[in-house]
């Protein structure tokens, strides 16, 4: 009884959840069955405006294996200009290579999925590390200039250069464990 009672309070946390959600959900949906080949083919006989409940949504969406990702990652980019491109290995240990595309950072960004960015506030003095490649934090620095902020930068070896950039800046935005690295080079200070 308790386990149903749970799954009742999860399945409508997850209606609710859903209803606010639905448009970028299906927005999502219709350019990954538009542009992406996973997609395209396990979507091709669903109607997207069927899905009005989060119940429709998990009859009609297929679920991902993981071992789908890795076997196949060509199959999970889309069609457009790959902009940067990661390995993940999550919680599995098993690496996936994930192909991103410069919007596809900027909403990762705008809807604060890199490390501390829900504290960033538009006009923010913004420190990261100096990188050569292309990599998230390049849509950052467009997505801070864009909000009318400033981006500085530091070497992560040069302690001196990073605690200046920390005494200027207003946040820093970097990788999760660049940021605890500094951390502990700063309380050793």
């Amino acid at each position: 009884m308790v386990n149903k009672s749970k799954n009742i309070f999860f399945e409508k946390g997850m209606e609710k959840y859903f209803q606010k959600e639905k448009l970028k959900i299906l927005n999502q949906l219709k350019f990954s069955k538009e542009n992406v080949p996973f997609y395209k083919q396990k979507l091709k006989n669903i109607n997207l405006d069927n899905i009005k409940t989060y119940q429709n949504f998990c009859k009609l969406i297929p679920l991902i294996k993981q071992e789908e990702i890795i076997k196949n990652p060509e199959l999970f980019s889309s069609n457009e200009n790959i902009f940067f491109t990661r390995h993940s290995s999550n919680t599995s240990g098993k690496l996936k290579k994930i192909s991103l595309t410069k919007k596809d950072l900027e909403n990762w960004i705008y809807y604060t999925r890199l490390t501390l960015a829900p504290y960033y506030k538009p006009g923010m003095l913004v420190a990261h590390s100096k990188r050569e490649e292309k990599y998230y934090l390049s849509a950052l620095d467009e997505s801070v200039t864009k909000s009318k902020g400033s981006i500085i930068t530091f070497d992560p070896k040069n302690e001196e250069e990073i605690l200046d950039c920390i005494k200027k800046a207003d946040i820093v935005l970097d990788y999760a464990e660049l940021i605890y690295y500094i951390s502990k080079k700063l309380s050793k200070l």
